[in-house]
């Protein structure tokens, strides 16, 4: 529907330049006010989350067949976001001076470290909440009537929208049982012996979050099980999302 597409068009680019905007006063705070970081640089991730989700919410991010196309067409304006944010702080430089003060020059380094690690990390994170959390809850919703009706597609779009929302939180669950003693990060038979209790888990855990890591790993083996079930049954699926890729 061109009326349809041309709104919506037209919403998202209203919402970049909003978020530009705030952005852009983010950063004037901070140059304004060296001894206020926090306030500023959460101005400006929040701004940049809501401009990578104005993007990316559509539904063609609903659906696992398009979602390389969903993320495609966000690349160009957060990218030119991105770009113009970094812009409007290097000429907000004036603002950094002080009477009497020798200039910073430090700021043409900050403003790229906050844009783009601060602010644009904040963006691929609330995409990747997107696309892990948000998308395949509202797909389970869309599909789950189908799906009980018996459409084999609608099952597999269910199925696969647990299965990322599984992990997310099993992924949640288990850093917060297991303990990788001295190193960094625990490995996978780190998470294997604690789940199968052979390992300790991490001193500051419970016995309920460790059931509940328990738990979301079976659900995780059942769900991936039954998706195998119903391509190996209908393979057809794999057919027909391909051809709508």
């Amino acid at each position: 529907m061109p009326g349809r597409r041309s709104w919506t068009r037209r919403v998202r680019w209203t919402v970049w330049v909003l978020a530009v905007t705030a952005a852009g006063v983010g950063l004037w705070w901070m140059a304004a006010d060296a001894d206020r970081v926090g306030g500023p640089i959460a101005v400006v991730a929040a701004a940049d989350v809501v401009l990578g989700l104005a993007f990316l919410v559509s539904r063609d991010s609903l659906d696992p067949r398009s979602i390389g196309r969903a993320m495609s067409a966000t690349v160009a304006p957060v990218v030119s976001a991105l770009l113009l944010e970094t812009l409007v702080g290097f000429l907000l430089f004036p603002v950094t001076l002080e009477d009497g003060v020798e200039p910073d020059r430090s700021w043409f380094g900050v403003v790229p470290l906050v844009v783009w690690l601060v602010g644009g990390g904040a963006l691929l994170l609330a995409m990747l909440a997107h696309l892990m959390v948000l998308a395949p809850v509202i797909r389970i919703v869309l599909d789950s009537p189908a799906a009980v009706r018996g459409d084999v597609e609608a099952r597999a779009s269910v199925l696969l929208s647990l299965v990322l929302v599984d992990v997310v939180a099993m992924a949640v669950a288990l850093a917060l049982v297991v303990d990788s003693g001295s190193r960094r990060r625990a490995s996978l038979l780190d998470l294997l012996l604690t789940v199968l209790g052979v390992q300790e888990p991490s001193a500051g855990s419970s016995d309920l979050q460790l059931w509940v890591a328990r738990l979301l790993v079976a659900v995780f083996a059942v769900l991936v099980t039954m998706l195998a079930v119903l391509h190996r049954r209908h393979p057809e699926v794999d057919r027909v999302w391909q051809a709508r890729r």
